[in-house]
């Protein structure tokens, strides 16, 4: 359908399938292309967008139906700084209508300038959580940048001095004092524990030095 019908059809198809009648429908297609400035491109199809106006139709037609909660997944990876605010704007008014956001970035600074709880990740498990500012002064950090390569980054995995292929669990402390779940029984070469492939060992002996 993308390639047949022009930008507007899709919202507005996309809108009845959420349930909203023809005259509800269209008009909440106008006010997302508003909203997503993209009335210029009304008599363009879809295929035809460059790579940031896809990225806000696709922005336009997810948020379409006010949902309660929206699930973002890297929404302006790869688009330009112009581009970036005006979906920082758009993010910003939907939380404050009262609509919940689970956002995942790579850029630190979204992060600290959109959400009020920050989660970092590495190897599949939350290694800290809370409110920017808890983070930064829990971690004694300017920025939650330094905060995240504290935790997650290079700094992390020299802390632990494990080697890229062993798989450990590093914090950020001058000793292992996390997980090693070390594959080929391959270990962190501090606490030299590992039980074999994919397997968690006891904790650490040395973080109770």
């Amino acid at each position: 359908a993308a390639s047949f019908v022009p930008v507007p059809g899709l919202l507005r198809r996309a809108g009845r399938c959420g349930g909203h009648p023809g005259a509800g429908a269209r008009r909440r297609a106008d006010d997302m292309l508003v909203a997503f400035d993209l009335t210029a491109k009304a008599t363009s199809y879809a295929h035809l967008l460059s790579g940031g106006m896809r990225r806000r139709l696709l922005l336009a037609r997810a948020l379409l139906h006010r949902p309660r909660l929206v699930i973002l997944d890297e929404p302006t990876a790869g688009v330009d700084l112009e581009l970036r605010h005006d979906l920082w704007s758009y993010i910003r008014a939907l939380h404050a209508d009262g609509t919940s956001i689970l956002l995942t970035t790579h850029y630190i600074e979204e992060a600290e300038a959109l959400c009020e709880r920050v989660a970092f990740i590495r190897a599949g498990r939350i290694v800290a959580e809370g409110p920017p500012e808890d983070l930064r002064e829990r971690f004694a950090a300017p920025r939650l940048e330094d905060v995240y390569l504290r935790l997650v980054g290079r700094c992390a995995r020299r802390s632990c001095g494990v080697s890229a292929f062993a798989g450990c669990w590093p914090w950020p402390t001058a000793r292992c004092s996390g997980w090693c779940a070390a594959g080929a029984r391959r270990a962190c070469r501090r606490c030299r524990t590992s039980r074999g492939p994919g397997t968690e060992s006891s904790r650490c002996p040395l973080s109770r030095e």
